[in-house]
């Protein structure tokens, strides 16, 4: 840290800072070159009126076909009903593309519409 503030330390490939935000920005610039990518991760989430008991079956059947990318359940209620939104995560577009329409298909068998699609 050259602001002379909090110490950061680096584990494997886990550089931890410190959260205040100046003082994390001073801390970035200092690893400038020092930082690897990798592949960028994308994300579609769908929402659908049903409980995550209610579409279990088929996400996991879902999930193991399509092992390079994650598949998850995030349950809420809203409106006076239960529902789920399902988030696809993977650095493939296509195979985040082929999973969201058999999300959307296992949605629709359990007698529900796809709603919200968001992609990020």
């Amino acid at each position: 840290n050259l602001t002379g503030g909090p110490q950061g330390f680096r584990i494997d490939n886990v550089f931890v800072m410190a959260g205040i935000p100046g003082v994390m920005q001073a801390m970035l610039k200092s690893l400038e070159g020092k930082l690897q990518s990798g592949p960028v991760v994308r994300s579609i989430s769908v929402t659908a009126y049903l409980g995550e008991s209610q579409i279990a079956g088929p996400l996991r059947t879902i999930q193991e076909r399509y092992p390079t990318a994650d598949l998850g359940s995030y349950p809420f209620f809203r409106n006076d009903r239960y529902g789920t939104t399902l988030v696809m995560r993977g650095a493939d577009t296509a195979t985040l593309d082929a999973m969201l329409a058999e999300v959307e298909d296992a949605i629709r068998d359990g007698g529900e519409v796809p709603q919200d699609i968001q992609r990020g």
